[in-house]
């Protein structure tokens, strides 16, 4: 019949949770498909079992947790401090069609926790934007916390063990434990030079703090090099970044340290001339106007003999500025007439 046979192809796997040998009830454990996201997961019982169903055919990453007192952790033994941590990290469990998949077990170490505050280098104010990005001190991520109206975030259930650990903030300069800075990318810190930050079994680390320096700013403003009004529709380019200029012109990028090429460009103008500025931390780099200017108008006219009016193929016209004192071969334009000009 269509049901038993639906029955047939659904399977499972078992499997118990203990911390340090012993069962742990009520552990969460959840399944997530290779393909797909399909998600099953279920608790521990006393004895710290647990079985789940309603699985299809398949890989599945696995993660046991039990918040607050025990660190998580993917299968087959990966630590996962973080509810949210990447279960692709593991290594998948294969569900076969018609078999039991038994044996998938975890053991939770006991756990601490770190918290502290991220504030800002200048006044020492709480940054409620921030947030503070655990990984192992070879750089592989294991979890984020939120620092809230104060900056103050804290981890709890991380296996005890030394970290590194990451401040970051949109506005600010990541900064590894320690003092060390960091790229925009949190992920290329140059954690070799991280301060490890030591978490014991039943005990959280505090005041691991952080003060961030904000990131320098480059402004101004693109107008339009005759009339002095904003170029509108004007986009500003420094660097790798883009911005576009606000309706009055004026522009404002964040930048970490460093020196820039700034251009601008406008449907209907030319494009800038580059401009060379440098940013630093924690200062605004004002003044950086740019003006566009529309191309160059075309000037026509024929070129004939004086005498017959006919047309003198080859002649050259020089064209200067209205006001200039520049002779051919000094700043003049020169242009070739054609057969019939």
């Amino acid at each position: 019949a269509p049901g038993s046979d639906y029955r047939m192809r659904v399977f499972y796997f078992t499997g118990t949770v203990s911390a340090g040998g012993a069962p742990l009830a009520g552990a969460h454990v959840v399944a997530t498909a290779v393909r797909g996201s399909a998600l099953a997961s279920a608790y521990t019982d006393a004895a710290g079992a647990y079985h789940i169903a309603g699985l299809a055919s398949g890989g599945y990453y696995v993660v046991a947790t039990k918040p607050r007192q025990w660190a998580g952790m993917l299968h087959p033994a990966l630590l996962c401090p973080d509810p949210n941590c990447d279960p692709t990290e593991g290594t998948p469990v294969h569900v076969v069609e018609g078999q039991t998949t038994p044996g998938i077990d975890f053991d939770l170490p006991a756990a601490g926790g770190i918290a502290g505050t991220i504030q800002s280098s200048q006044g020492g104010w709480g940054l409620p934007g921030s947030g503070a990005r655990l990984y192992t001190l070879t750089g592989r991520f294991l979890g984020f916390a939120t620092g809230y109206g104060s900056g103050r975030y804290s981890f709890s259930g991380v296996a005890p063990g030394e970290y590194a650990l990451v401040a970051v903030e949109y506005d600010r300069q990541p900064q590894l434990y320690g003092g060390v800075p960091c790229p925009r990318d949190p992920s290329s810190c140059p954690f070799a030079s991280a301060t490890p930050v030591v978490v014991r079994a039943g005990e959280t680390r505090d005041s691991v703090d952080f003060l961030l320096d904000r990131y320098g700013s480059v402004s101004g403003r693109v107008v339009d090099g005759m009339t002095g009004q904003p170029a509108a529709g004007a986009t500003v380019s420094i660097g790798t970044s883009g911005v576009s200029a606000d309706s009055d012109g004026t522009y404002r990028v964040s930048l970490a340290p460093g020196g820039y090429i700034v251009s601008a460009q406008a449907s209907g103008y030319s494009h800038s001339s580059p401009r060379t500025v440098t940013a630093w931390l924690n200062q605004d780099v004002t003044g950086i106007d740019i003006a566009l200017y529309r191309p160059d108008g075309v000037v026509r006219g024929r070129v004939t003999d004086a005498v017959t009016g006919l047309p003198l193929y080859g002649a050259r016209v020089h064209i200067e500025s209205a006001g200039a004192t520049q002779r051919s071969g000094e700043g003049g334009s020169q242009v070739g007439a054609s057969a019939d000009r």
